[in-house]
C-alpha cells in the first residue's frame, strides 16, 4: 500500500535545535517553514554551509591530533624499551662485577 506522504513529513523539526545549530533567530526558521522566500532560504543554506565547513576542518584536525597522539604513544613506548634496555644491561653488568668483586675476595691471599 502505497501513501501520498512524503517519508520526511513523520519528522518533527525542532526549530529551537536548528536556530541553534544554525545561529540563526528561531522566528526566521519558523517562518523559513511557513512562508519560505529565497533570502530565507539562502541565508539558511549559508549558515549551513558554514557550520559543514567547521565540520569538516574539526574532523580533519581530530584525524591530526590522532596520528599526533598515536605518534606519541608509539614514540614513548620505543623510548621506554630501549631505557629498559639499558637498565638491564646496567643491572647485568652490575651483577657481573659483583661477582668479579667476591671471586676476587676469595682469591686474594689473607694477610
Amino acid at each position: 500500500m502505497l501513501t501520498s506522504a512524503p517519508a520526511m513529513a513523520d519528522a518533527q523539526l525542532d526549530t529551537a535545535q536548528l536556530s541553534s545549530y544554525c545561529s540563526l533567530p528561531q522566528q526566521l526558521i519558523s517562518t523559513l517553514l511557513d512562508m519560505p522566500t529565497a533570502d530565507l532560504v539562502r541565508t539558511l543554506l549559508e549558515k549551513i554551509s558554514v557550520r559543514a565547513r567547521e565540520y569538516g576542518e574539526l574532523t580533519s584536525e581530530k584525524l591530526r591530533l590522532g596520528v599526533e597522539l598515536e605518534n606519541a604513544v608509539r614514540g614513548g613506548e620505543s623510548k621506554s624499551r630501549v631505557l629498559k634496555g639499558s637498565i638491564d644491561k646496567g643491572l647485568k653488568e652490575a651483577a657481573d662485577l659483583r661477582q668479579k668483586l667476591q671471586a676476587e675476595g676469595r682469591h686474594r691471599p689473607k694477610r
